[in-house]
């Protein structure tokens, strides 16, 4: 900005960002499920509403963001042929008490995400309940043309915020452990990587413009990978006694 405004726009003489070195930002570690501990909370999300469970699961094994699962409605974004959903918007504010509806956080986080077969016989299950409710609200209907999959009760997208809120309760009172609701998303490409998935495919599901940025991003090795890539030069070791033939 400085730079703009010293070489391009003439607004000032000097570049008081000039000489200046960048500060040093440690990289935030990630974290996400182990493997038992993403068993363990499949469990629990089976003990809840069938809704938030699905909303859930939608960002622990599809890698959704907050807003994107906030935004699919039925008509526009749920393929059952292709057994996934088309993420095209995001919900990640509200604004004059209306929830902002708009592109996803980037043009590559626009993509499909196929979900595995239990997962949209639940939703496949989820949709005749929803039906059948909006069909008993009649007049009480608020949602209009709109379709949200995982509406309020009466037809409006959840707050921007509500998800995390109820994320946080159900984490509390099952006694899971302590991440955020957007480590979902981080457990999901952990476990890719984990269990070898090719880094390309990881990339596109979780929306990102390149296999770099995933690379930087999950860099970091699972406790599970970093222990068997120690073991493995176990074998080297000199103090052992290798057995002959």
């Amino acid at each position: 900005m400085f730079k703009t405004a010293t070489e391009e726009w003439k607004l000032i003489k000097d570049n008081p960002m000039e000489g200046l070195s960048q500060p040093h930002v440690e990289p935030k570690e990630m974290q996400y499920f182990q493997t038992d501990e993403a068993e363990e909370c499949i469990r629990v999300l089976y003990e809840i509403d069938i809704k938030w469970r699905l909303y859930f699961l939608g960002a622990m094994i599809g890698g959704l963001r907050r807003g994107e699962g906030l935004a699919f409605q039925w008509h526009l974004d749920v393929d059952w042929d292709r057994s996934g959903f088309y993420v095209n918007r995001s919900i990640s504010k509200t604004v004059n008490g209306q929830p902002l509806v708009k592109a996803p956080k980037s043009r590559s986080s626009k993509r499909f995400v196929k979900m595995p077969d239990f997962y949209m016989d639940e939703l496949a299950k989820y949709y005749r309940l929803w039906k059948k409710e909006k069909l008993m609200l009649g007049d009480a209907w608020e949602g209009g043309d709109n379709q949200y999959i995982f509406h309020s009760g009466t037809g409006n997208p959840y707050y921007y915020t509500t998800p995390t809120a109820k994320w946080a309760k159900i984490k509390n009172k099952y006694g899971l452990k302590d991440i955020r609701l957007h480590d979902l998303r981080h457990t999901m490409v952990a476990l890719l990587i984990e269990a070898g998935e090719n880094m390309s495919a990881i990339q596109k599901r979780v929306g990102h413009a390149s296999r770099r940025i995933t690379s930087d991003i999950y860099g970091h090795v699972t406790e599970k990978l970093e222990n068997e890539t120690a073991q493995y030069f176990d074998q080297f070791n000199p103090n052992v006694k290798v057995k002959s033939n």
